[in-house]
């Protein structure tokens, strides 16, 4: 949230001194500063304040409303920052530089020191309880700046429940975020002691980041089922929101987060948006300061309040007026205008002055203000301006009058179905109120309801004509009895529901939410005539080159079965509902494609490649497409013996960076080679990286030990008089300088966990294997004893996804008869043990090889019975073997024999 500053009351204050009020009546105190604060904050119904200088690393501290100040001896120049407790209107701490930091709980009267055993870089965040202040969540950072990676951060973080009396205790390891569940005031449905964390999963990698709740500062924990039947993995954070906690997740192969709420830390339910907003990205949206009844989310692109003004740390011009229920104040962007302080000037304050800031006691219930500004000669000025005198008298009750919160044609009116209303000051009464501390409360009158009192539902949009109707394309809940049969109808929403908050009774109401008569056809799922369907499409094309089925992301709310399929005549066809209705994506007509490239990591983009310099890519799955221009014509193999290329490559992390293999110099076999471009953005243009490459890489994969997210891996061909050798090289800057790994290799894989290199030694001419999980140490595989592999064998590396590589190492080359050994690495990718010997390979060195997905440990691969006389040209008789401790272990499946 930003605080929305409103320049005009430092206008009107100041042109009172020189107007509106005698000199002699308004005291002012001038102190001057070296700079403007870095913080400056009232204790909350006191005069005390605290100013602190970030460059000094002083902490300042005022008893009397900022007409003397004097410096907070306990620190002597070591502050980093400092906070108030929201819960403890006499608690505050100052965070040092290092490990020591201090405590008070009287307003800054006195400091306890107490350490961190980690020296903290950047500001910690501290976590606090609404009911037991003595309770704090002291998270502690040390980050190290890193040129490739920005900064790299090591967070722990520690609890205390005597407010710092005695030194925090660590609460647990590979935190990312933690929060008491009664860190709000309206949060009452667990227990004092419940923490929730987001932590690291099987390892330290995001996606598998988990959500854990702890009742007893974790020395026991437990993992909640948010979607009410499995745990998940992809926890990006956890905030609170008055009575309402809301966990975000980002799971593989999507930039859109999903959202959890509970109000119990045991029951969790989705979040779910407007079918016409298409979900969330990250870092794209903010949780706002919400009421006691809704939650306020600040979505780019939302369509709540559109065009609301954010900055690029996602911070919001939105504001809830505290105790006037219903108004918000909020900035859009109307148009870019530039906006001027100017200076304004007073007698009293005898010099020119730029006001920053003007700040009074929380509650605003003080005659007491300080004025921060600077001056001409750029030094920080700070006025305490005391407006106690101006008034003659104090106020009467029979000064005050009965006002209303919203008024309509000059009467009252209902604001969320209730009159509100205050006692205020008389407008041409001339007293000072002088109830120091003591906040106005507002009383309500109940109002029958009316159209205002009511919103759109959840999928539903106001029309033109201000009616409630279902937003294009949104499909509806049905009750469980309801739609048996086609054609059926049921007792639908009305389209409105009532405001959150809203209390109005009666009027309207039950007009407004009764059920409406709805049609089946609208809703999410129809009912099954019972009936096979079919439907045949008819294609020009004699047989599909390629097909692809696309991914869902595990939390996707995207119903659809993508298919894409490229023709011989290099058509692309599209279906969104797996093969019943097929289409050429518009603008596609007539383009012919060379390579269909489905995002690795991001599930809802695709490329499309051609023989000429045009990029066709989508982002919504083949719904649209757009046309780039590449950096060149793509890569493709026009002369024999030429390596085959991937033409892009994706980051695994960030979706818009891509690395694009073009061609260079083919008219003739003697000089075409591959030149390597890459963009973080296609829209801004492509960069030239290397020049004579083979298969180029981004190695940051989710689960390797990398930290930049810049490593590249390339194969570099060196051609010397007729003698071809790849090298293996690496950069973690674009190729502005380079690591050479290996000098001669066959070839190198990248796996989820592992970068596996077949290299040839020089020497006897056999293939030697290395393993990396860092992408910079590689570590020589130890194959099973006698167990030689020839220059011109080939290695196939399989599926890697429980801590272990598969290794396929041909036995026999001989076309149509291939088959070779399966091996499998210890944790590191360094010792191999044989698995299963005989395992069937074709001649793309595809192997029959599969893991069960989602059950672990499972895998199946066709074995050669026959071997021996295969290697001599009968034909290879295969039988399926199966293993349940993933390759530990094999026997036969029967009834599988191929």
């Amino acid at each position: 949230m930003w605080l929305l500053r409103v320049g005009v009351a430092i206008t009107s204050l100041l042109v009172l001194l020189v107007s509106g009020a005698p000199n002699s009546d308004v005291h002012i105190v001038r102190n001057p500063f070296d700079r403007i604060p870095a913080r400056f904050m009232y204790f909350e119904d006191s005069s005390i304040i605290l100013s602190f200088d970030e460059v000094t690393g002083e902490v300042l501290r005022s008893t009397d409303d900022g007409k003397n100040w004097s410096p907070v001896e306990d620190v002597k120049g070591n502050a980093y920052d400092i906070g108030l407790h929201p819960f403890d209107k006499k608690k505050a701490v100052i965070f040092g530089t290092k490990k020591t930091h201090w405590a008070t709980g009287d307003c800054g009267k006195s400091w306890k020191t107490f350490e961190i055993p980690i020296a903290t870089t950047i500001s910690p965040d501290l976590l606090f309880h609404a009911s037991n202040p003595g309770y704090v969540i002291f998270t502690a950072k040390a980050c190290e700046a890193d040129v490739l990676s920005g900064l790299i951060c090591k967070e722990q973080t520690f609890y205390t429940k005597d407010w710092f009396k005695s030194n925090p205790q660590k609460l647990r390891d590979g935190t990312h975020g933690c929060l008491f569940a009664q860190g709000t005031k309206h949060f009452k449905e667990a227990s004092e002691s419940t923490i929730l964390c987001v932590v690291n999963g099987k390892d330290n990698f995001r996606e598998h980041r988990q959500l854990l709740i702890s009742e007893d500062f974790f020395a026991s924990e437990r993992e909640p089922k948010l979607d009410g039947y499995n745990v998940i993995e992809g926890l990006v954070a956890v905030a609170a929101a008055q009575k309402f906690i809301v966990a975000a997740v980002r799971t593989e192969g999507t930039d859109k987060l999903a959202l959890f709420v509970t109000d119990d830390t045991k029951t969790w339910h989705r979040v779910e948006f407007p079918h016409s907003h298409g979900g969330i990205r990250q870092d794209a949206y903010t949780l706002l300061e919400s009421t006691p009844y809704s939650i306020q989310i600040d979505v780019l692109s939302g369509n709540n309040l559109e065009d609301t003004n954010r900055i690029a740390e996602g911070l919001v011009d939105f504001e809830q007026i505290e105790g006037i229920e219903g108004i918000v104040l909020a900035n859009i962007i109307k148009n870019i205008q530039d906006l001027k302080d100017n200076p304004l000037t007073s007698k009293k304050l005898q010099s020119q002055v730029r006001a920053r800031e003007l700040i009074t006691t929380p509650d605003s219930t003080s005659a007491k203000f300080v004025l921060i500004g600077v001056d001409k000669d750029k030094k920080a000025q700070i006025f305490a301006l005391d407006f106690t005198d101006v008034f003659e008298r104090k106020c009467h009750k029979e000064d005050f009058e009965k006002w209303y919160a919203r008024y309509e044609d000059e009467a009252p009116d209902c604001l969320m179905g209730h009159k509100q209303f205050y006692r205020r000051r008389k407008q041409d009464v001339k007293c000072l109120v002088d109830d120091l501390y003591n906040e106005p409360e507002d009383q309500k009158e109940d109002c029958n309801c009316l159209d205002h009192d009511f919103e759109c539902d959840f999928n539903f949009v106001s029309s033109t004509d201000g009616k409630c109707e279902l937003a294009p394309g949104a499909k509806l809940s049905i009750p469980a009895d309801a739609c048996k049969h086609p054609g059926d109808t049921y007792d639908g929403l009305s389209g409105y529901r009532k405001i959150p908050g809203n209390s109005c009774k009666g009027g309207i109401e039950d007009e407004k939410l009764k059920t409406v008569r709805r049609e089946c056809k609208e809703a999410n799922s129809l009912p099954s005539s019972g009936d096979i369907i079919s439907h045949q499409t008819q294609f020009k094309a004699k047989i599909p080159t390629n097909y692809f089925y696309l991914e869902n992301a595990k939390l996707s709310t995207d119903p659809d079965e993508t298919i894409i399929m490229q023709t011989s005549h290099q058509e692309i066809w599209i279906s969104h509902d797996h093969g019943m209705k097929w289409q050429v994506p518009k603008g596609l007509e007539g383009v012919h494609v060379v390579n269909v490239y489905p995002h690795t990591s991001n599930y809802n983009h695709i490329y499309l490649t051609t023989a000429t310099t045009d990029l066709w890519f989508s982002q919504d799955r083949g719904r649209t497409f757009e046309k780039r221009k590449a950096p060149s014509l793509p890569y493709m193999a026009h002369f024999n013996n030429m390596p085959h290329i991937p033409v892009l490559e994706f980051h695994p992390e960030n979706d818009k960076w891509l690395i694009w293999a073009g061609q260079k110099d083919c008219d003739s076999p003697a000089t075409c080679h591959a030149i390597a471009y890459y963009t973080k953005d296609y829209e801004t243009g492509w960069k030239a990286i290397k020049s004579h490459v083979g298969k180029c890489k981004w190695i940051r994969g989710q689960k390797q030990l990398v930290y930049s997210q810049k490593l590249i891996f390339c194969e570099i061909i060196e051609n010397n008089s007729g003698h071809v050798t790849i090298q293996l090289v690496s950069t973690e800057n674009f190729f502005e300088d380079e690591q050479v790994h290996f000098k001669n290799i066959k070839g190198f894989a990248k796996m989820e966990e592992f970068i596996i290199v077949a290299s040839v030694n020089e020497d006897d001419g056999y293939l030697k294997a290395f393993a990396s999980v860092d992408g910079k140490t590689f570590a020589h595989a130890q194959f099973p004893h006698d167990f030689n592999v020839p220059h011109e064998t080939a290695y196939t590396v399989l599926d890697s996804v429980t801590h272990a590589i598969f290794l396929h190492v041909t036995v026999n080359e001989r076309e149509g008869f291939e088959y070779g050994s399966l091996l499998k690495s210890n944790s590191n990718g360094t010792n191999y043990v044989l698995s299963l010997d005989a395992v069937n390979r074709n001649k793309r060195g595809l192997v029959d090889f599969e893991k069960m997905q989602s059950i672990e440990g499972v895998i199946l691969a066709n074995q050669v019975v026959n071997w021996k006389a295969a290697a001599n040209g009968d034909q290879k008789q295969l039988r399926t073997m199966i293993s349940y401790n993933d390759g530990g272990e094999w026997n036969y499946k029967s009834g599988m024999s191929i």
